[in-house]
């Protein structure tokens, strides 16, 4: 297993990792996620959108990127949205959002 290490002293600009958060609607992914931008001083980041925290199934309706600060814009977090509603459905989930 090799994680990511931004001090590595190889050509880091070739790295890029992409993390996609999946799972049910109204499971907490954009929550998730907004809690891990703000540890990592994505208020900061002006030049950044935040997630919206919507209490409501459906709240995410495209994938959305975010930038992981500190990472040089290398690692981007995914927020999908949520599986199971009628815009989303559980059967065709990975296939319409381009994981299968």
């Amino acid at each position: 297993l090799h994680l990511f290490d931004p001090t590595e002293t190889c050509d880091e600009s070739k790295h890029k990792i992409n993390i996609g958060v999946l799972g049910d609607s109204g499971s907490g992914k954009s929550s998730l996620i907004l809690a891990m931008l703000q540890e990592f001083g994505a208020y900061s980041e002006a030049h950044q959108d935040l997630p919206e925290v919507s209490i409501q199934g459906d709240g995410t309706v495209k994938p959305t990127p975010y930038i992981m600060p500190g990472f040089d814009d290398n690692v981007k977090i995914w927020d999908l949205p949520g599986q199971g509603t009628t815009q989303f459905s559980s059967t065709t989930y990975l296939r319409d959002m381009g994981l299968k």
